[in-house]
């Protein structure tokens, strides 16, 4: 877990939208090009093109950070001096670079399916293969966040979940372990035995994320399911530690999960949809999840 811990803590200082050239884009694709949109996750980036106003076409995405098992029978090739693993299908192929022995970093390209009339797209893995040759130490040497070479800025990515756990041990009145997943999500689970743990079971995790205000997805007459997710839960507004959001109370073993924005700046527009920094906590019961939000946001506060 040393390893992880280390290589995550690493990668949070890379912006990963400067592995993303939009100049690059626009010659292997002869599309419009968009502009670099910070992922769910705040180790990711998109970059999505147009062939017209009515069209879309490639979509180009960036994970850094992602834990990846990398074994000789996958697909890999060797571009310029680094090795990628290649995995996908006729409309989307990933190829992953590893930085260590667990975790890669990854780019995606994804095409729509074709549509009537139109001529059949290109093999999404040499549209992936084109981008890495061309960019060439664009992809390897990745930007760093200190430099400010995109926008918005983000305080939140500089920061680990998992420093969260000391506040939420207290919080819960146990003991408790960061276990990092992703670069920006963390698992915390009870320290030694768990027979007596209030964290036993609870499956909790905690998450930096820039998504669409959560605020926004709140029914008008909550508590209701969010759009499209019928007989699945309810979704209720929710405000903790002074910060409002959204909270989700899944059925059946779906959990309790809770969005929080962390501040309405930096935000950024997408369309119709407004980005913004998110603290997202989930847990098999909400008074867990309430708990360790309020441990989450006093942790960020105070430093």
């Amino acid at each position: 877990m040393e390893e992880l811990t280390a290589a995550f803590a690493e990668l949070r200082d890379v912006d990963p939208c400067t592995l993303l050239d939009r100049a690059v884009i626009k010659n292997i694709t002869d599309a419009q090009v968009g502009i670099h949109i910070p992922g769910r996750h705040l180790s990711e980036c998109q970059v999505d093109t147009e062939i017209d106003k009515y069209t879309p076409g490639w979509s180009f995405a960036v994970d850094v950070g992602l834990f990846y098992e990398a074994t000789e029978d996958i697909r890999h090739e060797r571009i310029d001096t680094e090795m990628f693993f290649i995995e996908g299908d006729e409309y989307r192929c990933t190829y992953t670079r590893m930085v260590n022995a667990n975790v890669g970093v990854a780019l995606t390209a994804t095409i729509p399916p074709p549509i009537e009339g139109r001529p059949a797209v290109e093999d999404p893995c040499e549209m992936a293969k084109s981008y890495l040759a061309e960019t060439g130490t664009t992809f390897i040497e990745m930007g760093r966040r200190e430099q400010q070479l995109t926008e918005p800025q983000l305080p939140l990515a500089t920061r680990d979940p998992c420093e969260t756990v000391d506040n939420v041990a207290q919080a819960m009145n146990t003991e408790a372990i960061g276990v990092p997943i992703k670069t920006y999500l963390c698992s915390i689970q009870p320290a030694g035995s768990t027979e007596e743990s209030p964290l036993a079971g609870q499956n909790l995790s905690v998450g930096y994320e820039f998504i669409p205000d959560p605020r926004d997805d709140v029914p008008a007459d909550e508590p209701a399911p969010p759009a499209g997710a019928d007989g699945l839960g309810a979704m209720t507004a929710v405000t903790i530690a002074g910060h409002a959001g959204s909270q989700f109370d899944g059925a059946g073993d779906l959990g309790c999960s809770v969005d929080l924005v962390l501040d309405d700046k930096p935000s950024l527009q997408d369309g119709a949809l407004t980005l913004v920094q998110v603290v997202s906590v989930l847990s098999n019961d909400c008074e867990v999840t309430h708990r360790v939000a309020e441990a989450v946001i006093t942790t960020i506060s105070r430093s």
